[in-house]
């Protein structure tokens, strides 16, 4: 049967829905397929899928949840850059809700809205390394484990390696990275772990972090990179300590003078007095001894290693809401 003036019986407005969310098929493709305008078949994904997100037992036995921010609009000529911030249940890979914002206190008002019972079945919660979500997580939660999240720990690490690395090419050559800066050349090689180098990598590594980094500013941060990959690649909680006992006391928090390769090979190095300044890029890493330290550790302590939130992007597309009073058929 179809209804008046309608286009679809509603048979066929039911599957264009179950296809948007199960087989990811988007509405432009479908539109095309059952031969109407994309509103139509836009429609009849928001009429049914507000009953199936209405029905949704998605916040039940949820034990563990990660927090995100994500970008929902770029910047234009008439609006900023519009955040949101995503919860997903980090055990079954499954988008939670989408809330406008990006603070702690969004954080803590999502909680709080949700049934009196449901915060006390939360054990792990894991975010980036941002103090706001942090926070918020330690009041509203104040028995779940934090876990700084192994992906966006990591990211943050290179980039911090990056923004070093270019403070250092400006201060020595007084210029951007250019072809022939020894600098410029490794540029791709500082952010491959040390496990990815062959023996070519490594002596152009070497190479130029002995002609372009004199006061191992570069070499400091990578090293601290290197170590907390170290400890999220570790087995289990004592192997990640162990490594931290053994090469953590070696990272050094001040800049050091590097000294072209050794007869063996590697890189030999040894303290400058006369530079003693600190990197302000190693104190806003979860390395030792900053605060976030302890929750990169808490990495181990769960029985099965968090996902991180990023898988949000994953799930987003079989979902649809209201962010920012538009309805998108993507999210939520």
């Amino acid at each position: 049967m179809i209804g008046q003036r309608a286009s679809l019986t509603d048979r066929a407005r039911r599957e264009i829905c179950r296809r948007v969310g199960d087989e990811l098929d988007s509405v432009a493709e479908l539109a095309r397929e059952f031969g109407v305008g994309w509103a139509t078949a836009h429609q009849a994904v928001i009429d049914h899928g507000d009953q199936l997100i209405t029905e949704d037992r998605r916040f039940e036995h949820v034990i563990g949840f990660g927090v995100d921010e994500h970008t929902f609009q770029h910047a234009n000529a008439s609006r900023r850059t519009q955040m949101v911030t995503t919860f997903v249940d980090i055990d079954r890979g499954r988008l939670l809700d989408t809330v406008p914002g990006r603070s702690g206190d969004v954080v803590r008002t999502w909680v709080r809205s949700q049934p009196c019972r449901w915060p006390d079945q939360i054990h792990v919660a894991t975010i980036d390394a941002f103090a706001g979500y942090a926070a918020a997580i330690r009041d509203v939660l104040p028995d779940a484990t934090l876990v700084a999240d192994h992906f966006h720990a990591i990211r943050l690490a290179s980039e911090a390696v990056n923004d070093v690395r270019r403070r250092v090419q400006q201060d020595t050559t007084g210029h951007r990275g250019r072809k022939g800066d020894p600098l410029y050349g490794i540029r791709r090689l500082l952010l491959m772990t040390w496990k990815n180098l062959n023996d070519r990598g490594w002596e152009r590594l070497r190479a130029g972090l002995a002609a372009g980094d004199r006061d191992g500013e570069i070499a400091a941060v990578w090293l601290a990179r290197e170590l907390l990959s170290e400890v999220y690649a570790a087995p289990d909680l004592a192997a990640a300590r162990r490594r931290l006992v053994e090469r953590g006391p070696r990272l050094p928090l001040h800049q050091w003078r590097f000294e072209r390769p050794n007869r063996s090979g590697e890189l030999a190095h040894r303290e400058d007095p006369s530079h003693r300044t600190r990197l302000p890029q190693l104190r806003q890493l979860p390395t030792p001894p900053t605060p976030w330290l302890r929750h990169s550790m808490d990495y181990h302590h769960v029985p099965q290693n968090p996902r991180p939130p990023t898988s949000v992007r994953r799930v987003e597309p079989v979902c649809r809401g209201e962010v920012f009073g538009q309805r998108i058929v993507n999210h939520r």
